[in-house]
């Protein structure tokens, strides 16, 4: 079932990689390089170009009650669209693949409900402190974007904040020295096992409304015998 959903969602969206960029995006990290690459900007602005979201016109009717507080299908539903954007890219690439799971999705979401920082900075420490409650090693893998806030979402809402947030993650992310857009294609990731995708989304006020796109990826051999036993 979840094999036939991630497909149907292939066919609809995708994202391609422009020629050249994960080769530069390898020789960034490998070479521990920080800072702007204005391969990678060129690259970048080639991308952002290169996708854009299209969606399913049958999810505009799917209005969703409440995003912050998403029913664990739907949770589902659009964990696997993500994965379906993310898993034909980490195998041209040779990465490890992602999977949806239960405990993943309700770390994002613990993860979205602690989360008080700024739009810029990641909250790291309350990234470790949910790792510990759930029983992850104390590190972890995420991405953050951010939409200002609407009072209604539909499912094609929800699906087209996750694509925007790939795909600004994957080519303009110099602020972050590109080390989401690594994350996300699985580059340089330790020997630790096939990966799973969490996501969720929270409110932030700071002047206006913002709502927060949260994506953590958790590497299976990071999983504590406290965390296999939930």
């Amino acid at each position: 079932m979840e094999n036939l959903m991630e497909n149907e969602q292939s066919q609809v969206d995708k994202i391609v990689l422009p020629k050249g960029y994960s080769e530069r995006l390898q020789a960034y990290i490998q070479e521990k390089k920080t800072g702007l690459d204005d391969d990678l900007e060129q690259f970048g602005e080639e991308g952002l170009a290169l996708n854009r979201y299209q969606g399913r016109e049958a999810d505009k009717a799917v209005i969703l009650s409440d995003i912050e507080a998403l029913d664990l299908d739907v949770q589902k539903e659009l964990a696997l669209y993500a994965i379906s954007l993310l898993n034909p890219l980490r195998t041209q690439l040779g990465s490890v693949a992602v999977e949806v799971s239960d405990f993943a999705l309700d770390y994002a979401s613990s993860l979205a409900q602690s989360l008080h920082s700024s739009l810029r900075f990641h909250n790291y420490d309350s990234l470790v402190a949910i790792a510990k409650i759930k029983g992850v090693e104390p590190k972890g893998k995420d991405c953050l974007a951010f939409s200002e806030y609407r009072e209604v979402y539909s499912l094609y809402d929800a699906k087209e904040l996750i694509y925007q947030a790939l795909t600004w993650r994957l080519f303009d992310d110099s602020h972050a020295d590109y080390g989401h857009s690594a994350i996300l294609l699985g580059i340089e990731q330790e020997e630790a096992g096939d990966e799973q995708l969490g996501l969720a989304f929270s409110r932030y006020s700071l002047n206006i409304d913002w709502l927060l796109t949260h994506m953590i990826f958790i590497p299976k051999d990071w999983i504590l015998e406290t965390g296999q036993a939930q």
